[in-house]
């Protein structure tokens, strides 16, 4: 069988010291364009962990959860910029990087 690739995501998370859990994404209702995400486990905040034991447990009661991050324990700060019909969150986080010389250097990822 070939492994889970959200299981084998959030295992390299827990490895570098992210404390994850599992959660459901799923379509919009209003805008099936867009995606939703909500933890499986209540107290994620709380239970959010890097122990590979809990990580598998949680895995194999929810297979096609994908790693969500807890990113106060982390030590992470997410800068979101938006577009939902409103004013461009991402072109405005552009133009403030732009004035401020950009961004420090870390990850980036695209959402829907």
């Amino acid at each position: 069988a070939q492994p889970n690739a959200n299981l084998q995501a959030a295992l390299r998370m827990a490895s570098a010291g992210i404390p994850v859990f599992p959660a459901h994404c799923f379509p919009n209702r209003a805008d099936p364009n867009k995606w939703d995400k909500k933890p499986t486990i209540g107290g994620w905040q709380r239970l959010a962990t890097t122990d590979f034991a809990t990580i598998h447990a949680w895995w194999a009661g929810n297979p096609s959860a994908v790693p969500g991050i807890e990113c106060g324990r982390a030590g992470l700060l997410v800068l979101d910029g938006d577009r939902h019909g409103g004013p461009d969150g991402v072109s405005e986080l552009e133009a403030i990087a732009i004035e401020h010389g950009g961004l420090p250097p870390g990850p980036v990822t695209e959402t829907a």
